[in-house]
């Protein structure tokens, strides 16, 4: 899967969508506080697929993996940085709270 690059979208403070303190390593990828989409890859039964969501990257670790504040772990090949119109759609709390780099 090949991904394109875009522009950061984050929030401007990480730890308004944390329940922890978590500790975390420098990641390669990912930054605490950027917006991630992901999609859920469609199953046997088309009925059961879940919508996309957006998280929070709350969490980050030195192998590039991240902790969200929605679906929890995830490594970098399952997520993508979102879009404006992915947070509006899917998660358009957030909005008040963008900081776009």
């Amino acid at each position: 899967m090949i991904k394109e690059k875009r522009k950061p979208i984050s929030v401007s403070d990480h730890k308004r969508f944390t329940c922890f303190e978590y500790e975390n390593e420098t990641s390669p990828g990912y930054q605490l506080g950027d917006i991630l989409y992901k999609e859920y890859p469609e199953e046997d039964n088309p009925e059961d697929t879940m919508e996309p969501e957006i998280g929070v990257v709350i969490q980050t670790f030195e192998d590039g993996d991240v902790r969200t504040d929605m679906w929890g772990m995830s490594c970098d090949d399952e997520v993508s940085q979102a879009t404006l119109v992915q947070i509006k759609k899917y998660r358009p709390s957030l909005m008040e709270y963008l900081l776009i780099k």
